[in-house]
C-alpha cells in the first residue's frame, strides 16, 4: 500500500478486514498463509510479545480462509487484491474462503477472579456458537442441539464449554463438508492475570481441557494457529503433541509479526511485571537495571518453556519473561555448549520511561518506609558527617535512573526530604544571584531553613574537592538572601558530591 503522508497509521486497529477496508497503512503480512500452508502443521503456537501484530495476523487468517456465505456473503477476497498472497498465486488463493473457521481472543477474560474470567471465556464462546448457530440445522440428535442452544445462551454446564471447540468444529464439518480451521488470539492472556490473582491452577485445568479436546485428535479439525506471549508447556494429563511452537526467537515466521522497530500500534500498559523485577532485585540484580537504563545491555541464559507460575521463582525466569513479552530486546546472542544466552536491552524511550516510573515508584514506598530519624536529626543539627553516613546507606539500597547524573540525585535527595514532617521542600528556588539546587525549610520562619547545593564527581577522590566547591557557589551566588528577606534566620549550608552510590557532605558554619 501507499506509503504517503496521507496514509493514516491504524494507531489501536486490530483488525485486518478494517485495516484494509478504511485504507490504514498496512505492512504487507499476507505471506503468513503462504508459509502457514506449506508447512502443514497441525496446530501452531506463535508466541509474541503485545504489540506484534498477533491480533492482526489472527483477524487476517480468518478473512483469508472463512467461508462467508452463511454469514452475510461478505465478498473477503477483495481484501487481498494487490497484496502478496495474491501474487503468490491461484496455488494459495484457492484456499481464500473455503473454510468454516472458529475464531476465539482470551484477551478479554483477563479478569481478577477465577468467577469473571470463567464467565468472560464462557461468553466468548456462546457469542461463536451464535456467529455459527445456522450450524444447529444438520443436528438430528436432540440432545446434542439442546447442548448446542445451552452453549449458545450460556447455560451450560463446565463439562459443556470444556468441549465446546471441538464440538462446534463437528457441527460445522456436518454442515459444510470441510474441516474446520480453530484460530485462538492471546490464549494465555487469562493466564496472566489468574497467576497474579491467585486462582492460575483453577483456570488452567478448564483452559487445558478447551485446547486439548479442540486441538489433540480432533479428526474434525484442519488446522489451528494459537497466540500468546508464553509457551503451552506444563499441560498436565493433556499432551498437544501436535503442536509446533514458533517464537520471537524462531528464524521461520520472524518476517510475518512486527517488532519494536515496525510496530505502530500503542505500548502495552500493563506494567506491573517491571515492578516485580524490581521489588526482587538483589544487588546484582539492581546493578543490571542500571546497566540497562543507562542503555548498555546484560547477557542471560535463554529459558523458551518457562511457564506463568514459574516467573517469579528466580531471577533469571523474570530477566525472560521480560523479554519473551518484549519489555527487553536482543541485541546479540551466543552459545556455550547446549545452553544459549541473549544479549539483551530496553527497546525503546517509551519503556525507558516505564523503568524508571517504576523504579521511582519503589523507591518512594521504600523511602516512606524507611525511619529517617537519624537523618533529619543530623540534618537538622548540622552533623555532615552524619548526614553523609545516613546517606550514604539509602544510595547502596537504591537503584539509579537517569537522563543525566545531575537529575537522579536531585529526585534522589527530594525524594528523602520530603519526608520530614513540618517541613518543605523547594528545588531550583530563584536567590540571590543564582538558583539553589534544593531548599528544605520550616512551615515558620521560627524553624530551620536548609540549602542544598550539588555536585557530580568523575572519580571518587574529586569528591572532596566538588563538595567544597558546592559551599563556595552557595556563598558566591549569595543563596541565603531570598531566606534572609523571609525572616528566616537560622539558615544551614550543605555541599554534597556524588559518585555512584557515595557521597561527601560539607556544611558552611553559620
Amino acid at each position: 500500500m501507499s506509503t504517503e503522508a496521507s496514509t493514516p497509521l491504524p494507531i489501536g486497529v486490530s483488525f485486518f478486514d478494517t485495516m484494509i477496508e478504511k485504507g490504514y497503512y498496512y505492512v504487507d503480512k499476507t505471506l503468513f498463509i503462504k508459509d502457514l500452508l506449506n508447512k502443514q502443521a497441525a496446530v501452531t503456537l506463535c508466541t509474541r510479545p503485545r504489540r506484534f501484530g498477533k491480533t492482526l495476523n489472527q483477524t487476517m487468517l480468518k478473512c483469508f480462509f472463512e467461508n462467508t456465505a452463511e454469514l452475510g456473503g461478505k465478498d473477503t477476497r477483495s481484501l487481498f487484491k494487490g497484496l502478496k498472497i495474491e501474487s503468490a498465486g491461484e496455488k494459495y488463493m484457492e484456499y481464500q474462503g473455503k473454510y468454516p473457521v472458529i475464531f476465539l481472543s482470551f484477551k478479554e477474560a483477563k479478569k481478577n477472579t477465577f468467577e469473571e474470567s470463567y464467565e468472560q471465556l464462557k461468553r466468548n464462546i456462546a457469542d461463536e456458537f451464535k456467529r455459527h448457530k445456522y450450524a444447529a440445522e444438520k443436528i438430528t440428535d436432540k440432545n446434542r442441539r439442546e447442548t448446542f442452544e445451552k452453549i449458545t445462551y450460556g447455560e451450560g454446564s463446565v463439562d459443556d464449554y470444556s468441549t465446546s471447540i471441538k464440538s462446534l468444529s463437528e457441527h460445522l464439518e456436518a454442515y459444510y463438508g470441510k474441516k474446520a480451521i480453530i484460530l485462538i488470539d492471546e490464549y494465555d492472556a487469562v493466564l496472566e492475570s489468574a497467576c497474579e490473582y491467585g486462582f492460575y491452577e483453577k483456570i488452567l485445568d478448564f483452559i487445558l481441557s478447551l485446547l486439548g479436546s479442540a486441538l489433540k485428535d480432533n479428526p474434525h479439525l484442519e488446522f489451528s494457529v494459537i497466540t500468546g506471549r508464553l509457551r503451552i508447556c506444563k499441560i498436565g494429563t493433556v499432551q498437544l503433541n501436535n503442536l509446533w511452537h514458533n517464537s520471537i526467537l524462531s528464524n521461520f515466521y520472524q518476517e510475518h509479526f512486527y517488532s519494536e522497530n515496525n510496530s505502530y500500534q500503542e505500548y502495552h500498559n500493563d506494567n506491573n511485571i517491571i515492578r516485580k523485577l524490581v521489588d526482587k532485585a538483589d544487588s546484582e540484580a539492581k546493578a543490571e537495571l542500571e546497566t540497562l537504563i543507562a542503555g548498555g545491555s546484560i547477557s542471560k541464559q535463554t529459558y523458551e518453556d518457562i511457564t506463568y507460575d514459574e516467573v517469579e521463582k528466580n531471577m533469571n525466569h523474570l530477566w525472560n519473561f521480560l523479554f519473551f513479552t518484549g519489555y527487553l530486546k536482543k541485541v546479540g546472542e551466543r552459545s556455550e555448549g547446549v545452553k544459549s544466552f541473549l544479549d539483551l536491552s530496553i527497546p525503546n524511550l517509551e519503556l525507558q520511561y516505564i523503568y524508571e516510573t517504576k523504579i521511582q515508584e519503589w523507591f518512594d514506598e521504600n523511602t516512606s518506609q524507611r525511619d529517617l530519624k537519624t537523618l533529619f536529626d543530623a540534618i537538622l543539627g548540622g552533623n555532615a558527617e552524619l548526614v553523609q553516613t545516613e546517606l550514604s546507606k539509602i544510595l547502596a539500597e537504591s537503584i539509579s535512573y537517569h537522563d543525566s547524573a545531575e537529575n537522579f540525585y536531585h529526585g534522589f535527595m527530594a525524594g528523602v526530604l520530603s519526608r520530614l514532617k513540618g517541613y518543605r521542600v523547594k528545588s531550583n528556588r530563584e536567590s540571590g544571584t543564582g538558583r539553589s539546587d534544593l531548599v528544605l525549610y520550616g512551615t515558620s520562619i521560627r524553624d530551620k531553613a536548609v540549602i542544598f547545593e550539588f555536585k557530580i564527581a568523575k572519580k571518587a577522590k574529586e569528591m572532596p574537592t566538588e563538595s567544597e566547591a558546592a559551599l563556595l557557589q552557595i556563598e558566591k551566588n549569595n543563596y541565603v538572601a531570598y531566606w534572609d528577606d523571609m525572616g528566616y534566620t537560622d539558615i544551614l549550608k550543605y555541599g554534597i558530591a556524588f559518585y555512584r552510590k557515595d557521597c561527601e557532605v560539607r556544611k558552611l558554619p553559620k
